[in-house]
């Protein structure tokens, strides 16, 4: 049986400027490879997205390495989460695959009912998560949406 064939255009705002990224005739797992990340990566992406969602405190300690975790109680990860739906995205609808980045991190556009927003995940070797952003800008801001070790 031949693997499922599908074409994607994806918007990602970084600041001002849209970048689009498309994919045609790539499966997600070829247009992870093509794009030099693993699949492990968007894996993660969408289980923290589940768990954003959900405001799973418990299911994002899960996914993240030990240093993080030991950074970040339930009720730290609850406070960033809540700040990130108040001041970012609400409910988030779906994500894109990564438009650049390598095997272990990622730049995504993350997608609500109604904004775009963009979205930086890094992982390490085992796909825990070590560093997360979602912001307008997320090389600027106050990291005030965010996960990290630093």
């Amino acid at each position: 049986m031949r693997a499922r064939r599908l074409t994607a255009l994806v918007a990602l705002k970084p600041t001002s400027a849209a970048v689009l990224f498309a994919v045609n005739g790539l499966s997600t797992l070829e247009a992870s490879a093509a794009t030099g990340s693993g699949s492990g990566l968007f894996e993660v992406s969408q289980r923290l997205v589940s768990a954003y969602n959900r405001g799973s405190a418990d299911r994002i300690r899960r996914l993240m390495s030990p240093e993080l975790k030991s950074r970040y109680s339930n009720a730290a990860v609850l406070d960033v989460i809540a700040q990130c739906k108040r001041r970012q995205m609400p409910h988030i609808v779906r994500t894109s695959l990564p438009v650049s980045g390598g095997r272990t991190y990622g730049f995504f556009a993350v997608y609500g009912d109604d904004i775009t927003s963009s979205m930086i995940l890094e992982v390490d070797q085992q796909d825990r998560i070590v560093f997360w952003k979602m912001e307008d800008d997320p090389f600027g801001g106050d990291f005030s949406c965010s996960f990290k070790e630093f």
